[in-house]
């Protein structure tokens, strides 16, 4: 595993948390796969599958499938991305919806507090989520404050921080009016962070590669 990936990456299957994860998806996926053969059996029976286990299903094994082509099984630059989870994000919002649909449909629930109490519960946890992507969407204005976000949330990130070097470089190289000041300023800001990343993980090509461009250039 590089030593720029993100730190909360374990190194090992018996630890605590992997365990716990591993025996959680296993659980869905082994449900998930017992109701389809479930399903199918019925389908060839004429005998129709209850439409909870029909959105369970649907929504685990999308989930796994989604998720199957960027988990990494041959590793690749980026073991850890949040757009990893677009496409399966869509199975877990339809696992969510068939359980607060099957809370209000319970019979032993049907009392309108009950159904109030669901009800808000689900508006609550819709907000929240909403204003988690407002405020993400404020980090993806431009690779500056994307990277910077990385950054304060792991500082040991090494590929961020080589990232943000690499965008004041281009900065310096392809901005438009700024001042030999400016272009300087930029430039010397790169090889900080080039400096930086490669104090983390030396073994990161790009940043050594630039940072010995750098001082050819400036050298006296």
């Amino acid at each position: 595993i590089p030593r720029h990936a993100n730190q909360y990456i374990h190194t090992s299957f018996f630890d605590s948390t992997v365990i716990m994860s591993f025996a959680l998806l296993s659980a869905l996926a082994l449900t998930a796969l017992y109701w389809l053969v479930r399903i199918l059996r019925n389908t060839t029976q004429n005998q129709p599958a209850g439409w909870l286990k029909k959105g369970f299903t649907f929504a685990v094994l999308w989930f796994f499938i989604a998720l199957a082509p960027v988990s990494n099984i041959l590793p690749g630059q980026e073991l850890i991305a949040e757009r990893y989870l677009y496409l399966p994000s869509i199975g877990i919002s339809v696992l969510f919806a068939c359980t607060i649909t099957a809370v209000l449909n319970t019979p032993s629930l049907q009392k309108t507090v009950y159904k109030g109490v669901t009800t808000a519960l689900a508006i609550g946890i819709a907000v929240f989520f909403t204003a988690l992507t407002v405020i993400r969407n404020n980090d993806w204005q431009d690779s500056e404050k994307l990277w910077n976000a990385s950054i304060r949330h792991n500082p040991q990130n090494a590929f961020a921080i080589a990232k943000l070097g690499a965008y004041y470089l281009y900065e310096a190289k392809n901005g438009d009016d700024i001042s030999r000041e400016d272009t300087l300023e930029l430039k010397r800001l790169s090889a900080e962070k080039y400096e930086l990343a490669l104090q983390i993980d030396p073994s990161m090509t790009s940043p050594r590669n630039e940072l010995g461009i750098y001082y050819t250039n400036t050298r006296d």
